[in-house]
C-alpha cells in the first residue's frame, strides 16, 4: 500500500495533477485528457493491472490508467489514511464496480466517483454520496440508449429535428451520474423520465438543478465532451479542476 501511495504522488506530480484540500459544502471535479499508461501503472493495484492488459492497447488502457490514478490521488490528497475499494455490487467481487472511500478498512465521509470516455476522464469526490459521467456526444444516439429511456423521452431523443441533437447524450449522462450516485447503476433508469429536468438543467448549463432530494448539474466537458453531476441533497460549491 505505501508503495502504491508513493507511486500516486510521483505519477500526479509528473502530470501536474492538483488535488486541494476540499471544504465543507466543496464538491470536486477533476476533468483529465488520458495519458500514456506505460506510464503510469506503479498506482494501479493487481487486479487493476491485470484488467487494464485486457483491454486493447490505445484509448482504452490510457483512459484506465489516467482515471484511476486521478481518482486516487483525489481520495489521498483528502487526508492521511484514506483510499479506494472497489466491490461489484452484482458479482460481490473486489477490484472492479463502485468505488468506496475507506479508512482502515472502513468507510470514510467521502464518496467519489469515476468516468472515462474517448480521451477524457473524470472524477467526483464530495462529503455526500456523488455520480459523475463524461460522454463524447456523437458516440451516443436515441437508439442506443433505448433501454434505459421512457416512451416520452425516446419519442424526443429521436427527433433531432425538434429536440437539441444531443438530448440523448445528455439523458444518458444525467441517469449514468445518478446511477452512479445511488449505487443503482442504470436498474429502473427506463423508468424515470427526466426529460424536464435535463431540459431545465440544459437551459441552465453548470449551475444545479434539484430534483427529488437530489442535486443534478450538466456541464462542458470540452473536446465534444458532455458532462453531468449528481449529488445527493442540497448543492454544493464545485471546484473544477482540469489538466489538458
Amino acid at each position: 500500500m505505501n508503495r502504491r501511495r508513493c507511486a500516486v504522488l510521483t505519477e500526479a506530480a509528473s502530470l501536474g495533477l492538483k488535488a486541494p484540500d476540499l471544504q465543507p459544502g466543496e464538491l470536486g471535479l477533476w476533468l483529465c485528457k488520458s495519458q500514456d499508461p506505460e506510464e503510469l501503472t506503479g498506482s494501479l493495484s493487481e487486479s487493476e493491472l491485470t484488467r487494464m492488459q485486457l483491454l486493447a492497447p490505445g484509448a482504452g488502457r490510457r483512459n484506465f490508467a489516467t482515471g484511476h490514478l486521478l481518482m486516487a490521488h483525489a481520495v489521498q490528497s483528502q487526508g492521511p489514511g484514506l483510499w479506494v475499494s472497489q466491490r461489484c455490487h452484482r458479482c460481490g467481487r473486489q477490484g472492479h464496480g463502485q468505488p468506496t472511500v475507506v479508512s482502515s478498512g472502513r468507510r470514510a465521509g467521502w464518496w467519489v466517483s469515476l468516468s472515462r470516455s474517448s480521451s477524457i476522464c473524470a472524477v467526483a469526490l464530495a462529503s455526500a454520496p456523488v455520480g459523475v459521467d463524461v460522454e463524447l456526444v456523437d458516440r451516443v444516439s436515441a437508439a442506443d440508449i433505448a433501454h434505459v429511456l421512457t416512451d416520452r423521452e425516446w419519442g424526443a431523443a429521436s427527433h433531432p429535428a425538434l429536440c437539441p441533437g444531443d438530448l440523448a447524450a445528455r439523458l444518458w449522462c444525467v441517469k449514468e451520474a445518478l446511477g452512479k450516485a445511488k449505487g443503482c447503476g442504470l436498474e429502473g433508469a427506463e423508468r424515470l423520465d427526466m426529460l424536464d429536468v435535463v431540459d431545465e438543467a440544459s437551459r441552465r448549463p453548470e449551475s444545479w438543478v434539484h430534483w427529488r432530494g437530489w442535486s443534478l448539474m450538466i456541464f462542458d466537458g470540452r473536446d465534444s465532451h458532455i458532462g453531468a453531476l449528481a449529488v445527493r441533497g442540497g448543492p454544493l460549491h464545485v471546484r473544477v479542476l482540469r489538466l489538458s
